[in-house]
């Protein structure tokens, strides 16, 4: 009848119904494949040395072949500020720079005065610093810090003897002595009292006697002798008549 006809044209069949139910909820969701791809993106991200980033929600990850971001490009990646980011195919590396050690996320300095990785002379300083370190020479050596020669101060007239003192050079420094007539410790001398009769420098007579003096000698001829006292002669006294011998004696005149 009409009524049913338009009953029938009114409303779908069970099974058209169920058929376009379906399609819906198909081309509505995806599939469980498809689900499971669209996140595994982050999930592999977060394994790596990058932080997680949803790819699947940038229209860039539409474009077959072309990385979603540059995060070292862009500055949003993780490394350290002492390490080199270096962009990858789906994520970033972080590497510590050349005199830091670590994960790339966390660097630390490495002292190579420490722990004697250096190039320094033997006759340097080991200075370190941030992400390297210096070599300076030690005083009394000159050079790069890498190689040290000695500086010879007696030759270049720049070391601080005593007018009154010999220089003399040493590997790495210098000596000072004072000249014979001098005392101090080589930087500051000072006349010394010589004693010319100890000594044996003086020059008086061998028939004299030496007498010191605050600033020098005297000699004087012993008795029986005269002279300057550098020279003495014998004095006669025989002949000279300055004997005490007996009336009744001969005087017989010696050295």
């Amino acid at each position: 009848s009409e009524s049913e006809s338009k009953s029938w044209s009114g409303s779908k069949s069970e099974s058209e119904s169920k058929s376009e139910s379906e399609s819906k909820s198909w081309s509505g969701s995806k599939s469980e494949s498809e689900s499971k791809s669209g996140s595994k993106s982050k999930s592999d991200s977060s394994k790596s040395k990058s932080r997680s980033f949803n790819r699947s929600n940038s229209s860039q990850s539409k474009v077959p072949g072309k990385k979603p971001l540059d995060e070292c490009a862009l500055g949003i990646d993780h490394c350290s500020r002492f390490a080199i980011c270096t962009d990858t195919e789906d994520s970033y590396t972080c590497t510590c720079k050349p005199g830091f050690t670590g994960d790339g996320f966390t660097c630390v300095d490495v002292n190579e005065c420490k722990e004697g990785t250096h190039d320094c002379s033997r006759f340097a300083t080991c200075e370190n610093r941030n992400g390297k370190y210096a070599c300076v020479c030690k005083p009394g050596w000159t050079g790069d810090g890498f190689t040290c020669v000695d500086i010879n101060e007696c030759r270049e007239g720049t070391h601080n003897c005593s007018p009154d003192a010999t220089c003399k050079n040493k590997n790495g420094k210098y000596a000072c002595t004072c000249n014979p007539g001098f005392a101090g410790d080589g930087f500051t001398c000072t006349p010394t009292k010589v004693d010319e009769c100890t000594d044996g420098t003086a020059k008086c007579s061998r028939f004299a006697i030496c007498t010191d003096t605050e600033d020098s000698y005297k000699c004087a001829c012993k008795p029986g002798f005269t002279g300057d006292g550098f020279t003495c002669v014998d004095v006669n006294e025989c002949k000279e008549g300055t004997h005490n011998c007996s009336p009744d004696a001969t005087c017989k005149n010696k050295n």
